[in-house]
């Protein structure tokens, strides 16, 4: 649909390219859910409980708003200090871009050669969306024990377990390289890129990834007691660990954390190389909640104002 984007870009229209949206479609979700009770003794003061489910997340609409801007459909300068333009006198030391127009029949695809770009962030980068992308998927299970101790007095035990696999982060398509003789810096990275070596001029194409995963093990205790009609205290402990990759927010390209080989820092491209402690690990949670009621009145009035309340 582009003749003159960069060798390997597909646009709407062309072979392969998944409709106008550029994402297949995914309706053979299944997201079962079972759960199971049994009391053993059958005195209806012990319940043994048993679950597991599937669910999967959507992929918003808000993924695509850098795909709205890109090349050749709408035009991005961002000029940056210690460049050669100066922002009040001449802000675009290689010619103005402006007005830029996207015309369908005849689409521009700038230069992008350093000597020859229109903008100030060349080479251009850009942020693939693989038409495949899978959507989170979580597998979550858990047993509990539960017991009334004495009429007042409830305790219970429970192991949760989750897995979500197909979260999201980013690969470097386009990354620095190493090259004989060259020290690698900021400065010659798109020189370096891997791409570039081949004869593109192109920044980071910094692509979605689906292939993140995170577990989570955790064994809950809880307490529930009454100490009269009008008193309860709760009382929960979590020890819980949870180890998987980083999450993102909305990418942008390079500016994310990235699984990428050979850039400024070299590396391996090695997703699993970067598991660790979620964010939201926390190994130890406790709480202990004191719930009072004031009780209700024989005196409408009395009721009406002092009845019913909560602390």
């Amino acid at each position: 649909a582009i003749k003159n984007a960069p060798p390997g870009f597909s646009y709407p229209g062309d072979p392969g390219f998944a409709g106008k949206s550029g994402i297949n479609n995914q309706w053979g979700h299944f997201d079962p859910r079972i759960g199971l009770a049994w009391d053993p003794f059958g005195d209806g003061k012990t319940a043994i409980r048993v679950g597991a489910g599937i669910a999967h997340d959507y992929i918003e609409q808000d993924l695509h708003l850098n795909t709205s801007s890109v090349l050749p459909f709408r035009l991005t300068v961002v000029t940056t200090p210690g460049t050669t333009a100066d922002f009040l006198g001449n802000p675009y030391p290689t010619g103005t871009p402006f007005p830029y127009n996207y015309n369908p029949k005849n689409p521009v695809y700038p230069d992008t050669s350093v000597a020859g770009c229109l903008t100030t962030t060349c080479p251009p980068s850009f942020l693939p969306v693989p038409a495949n992308m899978q959507t989170h998927a979580q597998y979550s299970w858990n047993l509990a024990i539960q017991r009334q101790i004495t009429p007042s007095l409830f305790a219970s035990a429970t192991y949760i377990g989750t897995h979500i696999i197909h979260l999201w982060n980013a690969v470097e398509l386009n990354p620095g390289t190493l090259v004989p003789g060259v020290t690698p810096s900021a400065a010659n990275l798109n020189a370096r890129r891997v791409l570039n070596i081949a004869g593109a001029k192109l920044g980071n194409v910094t692509q979605y990834d689906d292939g993140g995963t995170q577990g989570y093990n955790g064994l809950l205790f809880s307490t529930n007691w009454r100490l009269r009609d009008n008193l309860t205290v709760n009382a929960n402990y979590t020890w819980s660990r949870c180890i998987g990759l980083p999450l993102i927010t909305l990418l942008n390209p390079g500016a994310n954390y990235i699984h990428q080989g050979f850039g400024q820092n070299v590396g391996a491209a090695d997703r699993n190389a970067d598991v660790g402690d979620c964010a939201q690990d926390r190994r130890q949670v406790a709480n202990i909640t004191l719930v009072a009621s004031t009780p209700k009145f024989a005196n409408h009035m009395t009721n009406m104002i002092a009845g019913g309340w909560t602390t």
